[in-house]
């Protein structure tokens, strides 16, 4: 079956325009990873450390690891709920 002109041509310019969103998003996509992955790394690394060389968190650091653990766990409940 062949479309009208009019909707071949629609059809045309929302596969070039998302065509561009997605050449858009991989651009993105290219920083945001590298920098997740370094951030990733960062954090883990300092996790490393404090846990060789024993080093005790301030009263401060202790709640904000803990708001920001609470706040993870909230994230992957409402993550797997909806998954489910």
């Amino acid at each position: 079956m062949r479309f009208p002109r009019s909707i071949r041509c629609l059809k045309m310019k929302r596969a070039r325009r998302s065509t561009a969103w997605v050449g858009d998003l991989i651009e993105d996509a290219r920083f945001n990873f590298t920098s997740y992955a370094e951030c990733f790394i960062s954090e883990n690394l300092v996790r490393k450390l404090v846990e060789e060389t024993g080093t005790v968190l301030s009263k401060e650091a202790k709640e904000e690891v803990d708001k920001w653990r609470a706040k993870e766990r909230r994230t992957k409940t409402k993550e797997t709920s909806v998954s489910a």
